[in-house]
């Protein structure tokens, strides 16, 4: 029964209370006795910067500046905290800018396969070749260009989107284009040189079997 669970419950022990009492009692000495040697070591500090503040001299010419120590680190913290807020505030407005050109590449580069996909050539050659000029998209945008390039007919315009994409991936394409074309021969030429040098990635030895 509820009963007699609660009486096979064991008792908190008085001796863990204790200790834990004891403990939490410990720590609140040591905080004070820190916060109480922070306290003297300012106090200190400040009667030895009252006594004696310091000497700057800053000379460029005939002009010249005398401050305090004290007053010349303080104008330095002064600087470095305007200069970081002044930092923080140029950031935010290129972060923005940054954000809003990766969302714009983003959108290219899905308009561009879109089109690619439905056959709309030139409207996915035009949105895939503005999308590689975003940094991280360039790769899959290049590789999406040089096909829609391809299927209109503009090999040169392939080829030298390819020689900006990915050496593998634009080999595999290369050599899937001489196969479009009707020359396995050629084809064949372009995977064996990589094949001699064991690098081919699996889709050109997918190639190779076909």
């Amino acid at each position: 029964t509820a009963q007699s669970a609660r009486d096979a419950c064991p008792a908190p022990d008085p001796a863990s209370r204790g200790q834990s009492a004891g403990g939490s009692a410990m720590r609140v000495w040591l905080l004070l006795l820190l916060l109480l040697a922070i306290a003297c070591a300012a106090a200190f500090g400040w009667q030895q910067i009252a006594a004696d503040p310091g000497y700057v001299l800053v000379r460029y010419g005939a002009t010249s500046i005398e401050t305090t120590l004290v007053f010349a680190l303080a104008l330095l913290l002064l600087a470095w905290g305007a200069l970081s807020l002044l930092g923080r505030l140029l950031r935010t407005p290129l972060a923005a800018w940054s954000r809003r050109r990766r969302r714009r590449g983003r959108e290219r580069i899905s308009r561009g396969l879109v089109a690619l996909a439905e056959g709309r050539y030139a409207s996915a050659l035009r949105e895939l070749e503005r999308a590689s000029q975003s940094s991280g998209l360039q790769a899959p945008a290049l590789l999406g260009a040089a096909r829609a390039a391809q299927a209109r007919g503009d090999r040169e315009r392939a080829a030298a989107l390819l020689a900006q994409a990915p050496p593998a991936a634009a080999l595999v394409l290369r050599a899937r284009f001489e196969l479009e074309r009707g020359r396995p021969e050629a084809a064949l030429a372009l995977l064996k040189q990589e094949m001699e040098k064991s690098t081919l990635p699996p889709a050109a030895w997918h190639l190779l079997v076909e």
